[in-house]
């Protein structure tokens, strides 16, 4: 049975995102919802999960194209940009978004981020601790030094700027 209501809030939820991602006002939508639950109802929600299908099935004729957000590639599953807590990783990224913006940096991503730390931190990594996959999994006291070259990096790029 949950899968039965699964599947049907999925079809919902589909036929919405095309419902906005196609610019389908609110009329139009009610008028199809009645077209294919044959005048029964102007709601998803109350269509059968064959009405459903069958709508979801015009939108894709419209052009309609569902998508998922799967990860892809050999990216670790946590190399996303995660909100900020006022931690000293935040401080961290707000120090190299600030390089990025005055085009020191070329890249803004959390991956790039992670690279630059690694790479300042794997020389001096205990053995036994085993290897971070993300920003957030390194521990605070190693954060510290970083942030540190960090500042005094865009200081000379900073200077250069002015001076050349």
């Amino acid at each position: 049975m949950t899968t039965f209501l699964k599947r049907h809030k999925q079809y919902i939820q589909l036929i919405h995102i095309a419902k906005s991602q196609l610019r389908i006002d609110n009329d139009v939508h009610q008028m199809n919802c009645l077209h294919f639950s044959g005048q029964r109802t102007n709601s998803t929600t109350q269509m059968t999960r064959l009405e459903l299908a069958n709508y979801l099935e015009h939108l894709k004729n419209l052009g309609f194209k569902p998508t998922s957000k799967k990860r892809t590639g050999n990216k670790p599953a946590g190399f996303y940009s995660p909100k900020g807590r006022g931690t000293v990783h935040d401080k961290l990224r707000s120090v190299w978004f600030e390089m990025c913006d005055a085009g020191f940096i070329h890249s803004r991503s959390e991956e790039a981020i992670f690279n630059y730390t690694w790479n300042q931190l794997k020389a001096d990594w205990p053995e036994k601790v085993a290897v971070p996959r993300t920003l957030n999994n390194i521990p605070t006291k190693c954060i510290h030094p970083v942030i540190n070259r960090l500042k005094k990096w865009k200081a000379r790029c900073v200077k250069e700027a002015a001076n050349g």
